[in-house]
């Protein structure tokens, strides 16, 4: 008894018992048949049919090594981080924390399109709020109040701050939205990524390429898995880094600058037909005489012609707009599409031509897969370049 719960035993019984059941027995003299014969060699009796061949179950088909998707606990917390950074103005963790879960995204299929598309509307909306900031007011110079130039007893010109006065162009506030300069981008960027990295950590995950999975993750995907999620990640333009453009030097970003008239204090300036007296030196009869002041009327000051009156002038750098378009990716913001893979991010195997197969076997070169990333861009099919 005890020898059948040996693995091997048990084994030899049910061998035994099939075989015994495959026996044919004559009814008549009791010899047994010897093969598919249908009647008795021995007394010519009629025999029982050959019993039907066992119905075996074929062995299991070895489970497939799939790539399955990140688990949908790992990629809510990414949503839920990128959904909540935002909501709080935490706007470059938006951007960190939305790119990195489009990726994870990218390996649930079309299905999670749509939640990619709205992903996609948050960083730009993020990049959006990153870009403007209120500077200091480049009329004023962030004082928010109005100059004025008034003339000493001397007869000097001196430039003073008018009592009360407001600035024209900030309204008396100081600081006015202005295009963020790169550099203060730039620095805002690196502090907030070594923020992000070390959250990341924490939860477990590995990077990357920039892209945090759960470990192990990204060596079981295949080329074509692995260019996906690239993809979904994108690939930002290095020159503008993702914004598609870059604050004007000239202005600063403020898309105007003071008045280029050294004469003009938020645009009036000291009449210079008469130099702020009001009235002018002339002839009437041969007789010397002060003459009211035509250019001025009297007043001793005039609007500067400059800029009309305002104390500043539109950049004619940026024709006012306080940004350039980058001239690298022309706006877009993303990286040029790779000119080797033509932006698919992956190329086919040159030895099984794609088939995976190569002489009845996986092919070596890809590993059975029929493809590699492309090694010009690493599967984004996007290349970052200044």
């Amino acid at each position: 008894m005890h020898a059948l719960r040996c693995p091997v035993a048990v084994a030899v019984v049910a061998v035994a018992l099939v075989v015994a059941a495959a026996l044919r027995i004559c009814p008549s003299c009791g010899h047994e048949a010897k093969g598919d014969e249908e009647r008795c060699g021995h007394c010519r009796a009629a025999l029982p049919p050959p019993p039907a061949a066992p119905q075996t179950e074929p062995p299991p088909a070895p489970l497939a090594v799939t790539n399955s998707a990140v688990p949908d606990d790992v990629v809510a917390a990414q949503v839920s981080a990128a959904q909540r950074a935002f909501e709080q103005g935490v706007w470059w963790a938006a951007i960190l924390y939305a790119r990195n879960a489009a990726a994870m995204l990218a390996l649930q299929g079309p299905e999670a399109a749509r939640s990619r598309v709205a992903l996609g509307r948050s960083i730009r909306e993020a990049r959006r709020q990153l870009m403007t900031a209120d500077q200091p007011c480049p009329v004023c110079k962030g004082t928010g109040t109005r100059r004025m130039k008034a003339l000493t007893l001397k007869g000097d010109v001196i430039d003073q701050t008018v009592a009360g006065g407001k600035c024209a162009y900030c309204n008396g506030v100081g600081r006015v939205p202005a295009r963020v300069p790169d550099d203060q981008l730039l620095r805002e960027e690196a502090q907030a990524l070594q923020a992000y990295a070390a959250e990341q950590q924490q939860r477990g995950l590995e990077e990357t390429r920039g892209i945090w999975l759960p470990p192990g993750r990204w060596e079981g995907l295949t080329p074509r898995q692995q260019s996906a999620v690239r993809k979904a990640f994108g690939t930002s333009c290095e020159r503008c880094r993702g914004f598609g453009s870059s604050a004007c030097a000239q202005c600063n970003g403020a898309g105007v600058l003071p008045c280029p008239n050294a004469n003009c204090a938020s645009g009036i300036e000291i009449c210079p037909d008469c130099n702020g007296r009001g009235r002018s030196s002339g002839t009437r009869g041969g007789t010397a005489v002060q003459m009211r002041c035509e250019t001025c009327k009297s007043t001793g000051k005039r609007t500067c012609v400059e800029c009309q009156g305002k104390g500043f002038v539109p950049c004619a750098g940026c024709q006012g707009a306080g940004q350039e378009i980058c001239s690298s990716c022309r706006g877009t913001g993303e990286g040029t599409t790779c000119s080797k893979c033509q932006g698919d991010g992956i190329v086919l195997c040159t030895r099984c031509g794609g088939s995976g197969q190569y002489r009845g076997a996986p092919c070596a070169a890809c590993r059975g897969a029929g493809a590699s990333l492309c090694k010009s861009c690493n599967g984004a099919g996007r290349v970052s370049r200044r």
